[in-house]
């Protein structure tokens, strides 16, 4: 008895899908714009935190109006051939809608958003080229009217190249077209990501080095501005004999310690033994 009426109720989702939604909506206004509101005065109303207020409340309100058109269709779903491509064309006002907004919101991590987006994106495109065809080809053939039509040119700058034959391999070629954007553009969209994660290593590795370099000017700023000794206290240092650097026999470099009262010495001291007739 209860699976029968829960079957009889759920076969009737028509009726109350419709109410559900707005109560859903009203709630998710009544929690998500007064967080909104307190996050941004946490964190002192800033330009940045006005801007994301603002494109939330733009999309709260784009996200009901493709909600809802979405829902008729799916409620009114009399011309399946065309309203599966129709819904999915418009689920990119949702998708675009909290993109920009996350964008806003978190720059950092809005690059896995934007992939998803570009991603979907090309869906859209190519259910587009299939809601056009469909349409276009429901009460009569499109090749066989293409045929009657006036030869279509390429335009600046692929004016030079062959046009395509009216007909058949006009649509061929479309198609063709349309279908490698489909397969590109998500590749593209992974390459960016891999070149987005190598830049974002190399800015944390060129931040660590900033701050390495900082602490080190911080260090010697302190050092310097350490109190000198005064003439009571009595002086621990010890002198370090200065460091010459001479050539060696075999062309190398040597580094030999002489004292500061050496300097008039020759560099290469004569070895030869004294002479008793000089």
């Amino acid at each position: 008895m209860c699976s029968s009426s829960l079957r009889t109720f759920f076969s009737k989702w028509r009726l109350w899908i419709r109410p559900l939604l707005i109560a859903l909506y009203v709630i998710l206004i009544i929690v998500i714009v007064p967080i909104l509101i307190a996050h941004s005065i946490h964190k002192g109303f800033k330009k940045s935190d006005q801007g994301a207020l603002v494109a939330g409340g733009f999309v709260l309100l784009a996200l009901p109006i493709s909600v809802w058109q979405i829902t008729q269709h799916v409620v009114h779903y009399t011309k399946p051939s065309l309203q599966k491509h129709i819904i999915r064309i418009l689920w990119m006002v949702p998708i675009y809608a909290l993109n920009a907004w996350i964008g806003l919101e978190f720059p950092e991590q809005s690059i896995y958003v934007d992939c998803l987006r570009e991603c979907y994106e090309a869906y859209v495109i190519y259910n587009f080229m299939k809601f056009l065809l469909n349409y276009l080809n429901e009460d009569h053939d499109l090749e066989a009217v293409l045929e009657t039509k006036p030869q279509v040119y390429h335009i600046f700058p692929l004016c030079c190249l062959s046009p395509w034959e009216m007909g058949r391999e006009f649509v061929h070629n479309c198609k063709h077209g349309i279908l490698q954007y489909t397969l590109v553009r998500p590749m593209t969209t992974v390459i960016s990501v891999i070149s987005s994660g190598s830049s974002f290593s190399r800015r944390l590795r060129g931040k660590s080095m900033y701050h390495m370099a900082r602490g080190y000017d911080e260090s010697s700023r302190l050092v310097s501005e350490q109190p000198l000794p005064s003439s009571s206290a009595p002086n621990l240092t010890v002198d370090e004999p200065a460091v010459e650097v001479r050539p060696s026999a075999y062309g190398s470099i040597e580094s030999t310690a002489v004292s500061t009262n050496s300097e008039t010495e020759p560099l290469i001291a004569d070895e030869r033994p004294n002479d008793p007739r000089v």
